[in-house]
């Protein structure tokens, strides 16, 4: 269970915002100040993301499993710290997230994030490669005590490692003066794509096998100097297999990982570190023929260890 961020910015008229996320083993509440009493915000399922406004510096936010009884279900707390400073390093909201999917749940031992913010970096800076500096323009980023590989700053985002022996549990990542809860679960699964955001079709490279053994080569998206779209891609009527290589990150560990395309389900041919670049994974599917009724835009989701990844969409006609 993770709270975050644990600091805010209430620099001249803008309200101080927490952004708090969670994996709990049940139904939970937000309270104030202390365990028991009314709930903020009401009840929230096991897994999530919400914010909180206008907290005041110095309070205390517990998390409980809900219905509370008495503060004997408190999952975990944290001590809310404002400052009004206008140059201070702040964390965004619910700006600690996976560098594919952008999801802001948890992380991965191994895997590649992104954390927004203001004031984070004085300059913007990248890496020139493998292997990652963990100072980088001035600015380092620890978490868990341990420094982090970096490899771009800037003042409103930073890109890193996280660290490879973190075993799941809450930790702190902390950038100058600012810090946030992170939760690290096994597995965070996120899908890189196009558009870097985790919406939309997925950095993949397609191909297909047809009858007659010969191969065929299919692209999901099209570029150009505006920018990269989604491509609708023509099926042979002779395909006999279908094979999608996608990359990602946050899989490597996984007990027990599975896709699905649309209705069919992917056989997942492997998946883990592509090997190139830190914290990068690589997932190859192999889907079997026949392909009717795979048309029109579909989505395409990876799940490892009961977790979701981001869906992405890949067209065809």
């Amino acid at each position: 269970m993770a709270l975050s961020p644990l600091n805010a910015s209430a620099c001249g008229t803008q309200i101080a915002e927490f952004g708090l996320s969670w994996i709990a083993p049940s139904n939970i509440e937000f309270h104030l100040n202390a365990a028991s009493g009314p709930a903020v915000a009401g009840q929230f399922g096991s897994e999530g993301t919400t914010t909180l406004f206008g907290i005041p510096d110095g309070t205390l936010v517990f998390m409980v499993q809900s219905p509370n009884g008495s503060g004997a279900g408190t999952l975990a707390s944290a001590r809310a710290s404002v400052t009004s400073s206008c140059t201070a390093a702040t964390i965004a909201p619910l700006g600690l997230v996976n560098a594919a999917s952008y999801a802001p749940i948890s992380l991965a031992p191994d895997s590649l994030a992104t954390v927004f913010g203001v004031n984070l970096s004085p300059t913007t800076a990248q890496a020139g490669g493998n292997p990652y500096p963990t100072t980088l323009g001035g600015v380092s980023v620890s978490l868990g005590g341990q420094a982090c590989p970096l490899w771009y700053v800037s003042s409103g985002q930073i890109n890193f490692a996280v660290p490879s022996n973190l075993a799941s549990g809450r930790y702190t990542l902390a950038i100058g003066t600012a810090s946030s809860d992170v939760l690290i679960t096994n597995v965070s699964p996120g899908i890189f794509t196009v558009k870097g955001d985790g919406t939309g079709v997925p950095l993949a490279s397609i191909s297909g096998v047809l009858n007659d053994n010969t191969t065929v080569s299919l692209a999901p998206y099209q570029c150009s100097g505006t920018g990269c779209d989604i491509v609708p891609m023509v099926l042979p009527a002779n395909l006999s297999d279908l094979y999608i290589v996608l990359y990602g990150t946050g899989i490597r560990h996984y007990g027990a990982v599975s896709a699905s395309l649309g209705s069919f389900t992917a056989e997942v041919s492997f998946a883990g570190a592509q090997g190139q670049f830190p914290g990068l994974d690589q997932i190859n599917l192999h889907l079997k023929g026949p392909f009717g009724g795979l048309s029109g835009l579909q989505t395409l989701q990876l799940q490892a260890d009961g977790m979701n990844s981001n869906p992405v969409s890949l067209e065809f006609k």
